[in-house]
């Protein structure tokens, strides 16, 4: 909750569309109202963006946190309906990897906004953001180079391993000898004090997952 709120930037009296089931909770200890999407996030290809786009009138939505699919179509649609989106202040989306050129739509639909693309996994949220607009310049010739992910957060300890498919126990593996060079390609491990300790009656995740 206290990362997190360092990174979604909630301010009370705000009214937040959060499509993510998660930031609804947050949100009731923000102080921030919650409108939630008429869209049902199983049947993403039905989603209406005009009816959500009347919710958000009629509410005063200024700020939504979303997924990518989302964005994009909500982003999709007011550019092509020409609507006015100044009111929106406040574009936050995760839960999926965000391209370049899906950066662009979110501009081209809201181009007064703060949008900020957060990464992170049910296990560590927030692990680090990226702004839209920096998103776009930072541009790669082939993602197979990869996505830029942008600043790990302040409160987020990150290192790059070689990638092992076994149980990493310290007391046996040096793991500091584990630790690759900038630009090899291993696996992210995080730690800090929003990372989740253990996993509710599930031993073996805990064992498969953590390092000790």
């Amino acid at each position: 909750f206290d990362v997190l709120q360092t990174e979604l930037d909630p301010v009370e009296g705000e009214v937040d569309m959060p499509v993510l089931p998660i930031v609804l909770m947050l949100n009731l200890g923000f102080g921030v109202t919650s409108v939630i999407a008429d869209w049902k996030s199983s049947k993403p290809a039905k989603m209406d963006p005009d009816r959500i786009w009347q919710q958000i009138e009629k509410y005063g939505v200024n700020r939504v946190t979303s997924s990518p699919y989302f964005l994009l179509r909500l982003s999709q649609y007011v550019r092509e309906s020409r609507k006015n989106t100044e009111a929106i202040k406040k574009l936050f989306t995760g839960g999926a990897p965000v391209f370049p050129q899906e950066a662009e739509q979110y501009l081209a639909g809201f181009p007064t906004a703060r949008i900020a693309i957060v990464y992170g996994s049910t296990e560590s949220e927030p692990i680090s953001a990226i702004d839209a607009r920096l998103l776009i310049t930072q541009q790669v010739a082939s993602i197979s180079i990869g996505l830029p992910l942008g600043e790990v957060h302040p409160q987020t300890a990150l290192r790059i391993i070689s990638w092992k498919d076994e149980v990493i126990d310290v007391n046996e593996v040096d793991f500091v000898q584990m630790e690759l060079a900038p630009s090899a390609i291993g696996e992210i491990v995080v730690a800090g004090p929003h990372v989740l300790r253990e996993y509710f009656n599930n031993p073996e995740a805990l064992r498969r997952n953590k390092i000790f």
